[in-house]
């Protein structure tokens, strides 16, 4: 019944196992609410890491305590990091966004800076946990180094929403610590 798989051999199930009819009438409500059900259940796993407005919480754009905890919870060393990353010229999407509008297959070069910017982008995510940016990171990573297909363009698009919010989310950790 949880899972709302097989509605009427779940039913048959019930009568032979001589449930009384008034309670397999409930049921039948089930039935109607399965289409609802299977909706909110896909909505929720679309929504697994966002909050109710869409927006990813602060904790899993940057996991602040895995991080220290990487650094063995030298808060110095992990605001330096973070300040390396705000204000760094590797990791200023302005320079990843030309470098990946500019890479072409054609031209060789230009792939390898635009995987280069992504490759210091994903280094330093993965250094502060901000985890989703990293990941996106080293998808267009192995795109542009020829070892995965995909949109190119889709991508960086992506990483440029997760990495205003990464800057965000490190700007506020930066006035807590």
């Amino acid at each position: 019944l949880a899972t709302m798989v097989g509605y009427e051999d779940t039913l048959k199930q019930l009568e032979d196992y001589k449930i009384p009819k008034h309670k397999i009438e409930h049921i039948h409500l089930w039935k109607k609410l399965i289409p609802r059900i299977q909706f909110l259940e896909s909505f929720a796993k679309e929504c697994k890491i966002k909050n109710l407005d869409g927006n990813m919480a602060n904790k899993d754009i940057v996991n602040k305590e895995e991080g220290l905890a990487f650094l063995d919870n030298d808060t110095e060393l992990y605001k330096l990091l973070i300040e390396s990353f705000l204000f760094d010229n590797n990791f200023q999407i302005e320079t990843m966004e030309n470098l990946v509008q500019q890479a072409n297959p054609e031209n060789p070069k230009s792939m390898v800076a635009a995987a280069k910017c992504i490759h210091y982008i994903k280094g330093a995510a993965r250094q502060l946990c901000a985890n989703p940016l990293a990941q996106e990171a080293e998808k267009l990573e192995r795109i542009l180094n020829g070892k995965e297909t995909g949109d190119i363009i889709a991508k960086k698009n992506k990483i440029k929403t997760l990495y205003i919010q990464t800057k965000e989310t490190l700007e506020n950790i930066l006035q807590e610590l």
